[in-house]
């Protein structure tokens, strides 16, 4: 009786978001993330490699576990676009952090994430665990690959404590 009562009170508090977003797991709560765009993009190396610069030198999502959880509600709003995660390591500067890409718009310092898709939701985890620091969560809808072109700039971004 007592085991039965446990685990229904921890089914109750694990309960998934019904709004449509990006959320990650703190514990047996989901916090919803803000998309995050660049806010500018400086070229160097007469054009070879770029850098996309997001404002502060810190995400406003302060997160302590090392292989978060992120879960993206909603995937069956669009059931005829396929979506893909890329998790990318930012540099933080004292003012700003940026994303670097190179030639062909291949993004550096790309990490692997394990995606699993329950629809209407996609869970993404990091596969190894993330040092502290800097990182964006990009999705692409409608691509191959994850690159310069289907990023556009924009993702989730968060630090990692």
């Amino acid at each position: 009786m007592v085991l039965f009562i446990s685990l229904s009170v921890s089914l109750a508090q694990d309960k998934l978001p019904s709004d449509p977003g990006m959320y990650y797991r703190s514990g047996v709560n989901y916090v919803p993330m803000n998309r995050a765009c660049n806010a500018g993009m400086k070229a160097m190396g007469f054009g070879v490699r770029g850098k996309f610069v997001y404002n502060n030198p810190s995400a406003p999502a302060q997160i302590s576990e090392h292989r978060p959880l992120f879960v993206f509600i909603g995937a069956d709003q669009h059931p005829n676009v396929r979506q893909q995660f890329s998790l990318v390591a930012m540099n933080a500067k004292k003012k700003n952090r940026e994303v670097e890409f190179a030639a062909g718009g291949v993004i550096k310092n790309q990490l692997e994430v394990k995606v699993t898709e329950e629809m209407p939701n996609i869970r993404i985890v990091p596969a190894a665990d993330l040092p502290s620091g800097e990182y964006l969560l990009g999705m692409f809808q409608g691509a191959s690959d994850a690159t310069i072109a289907t990023l556009l700039g924009c993702g989730y971004d968060f630090s990692i404590r």
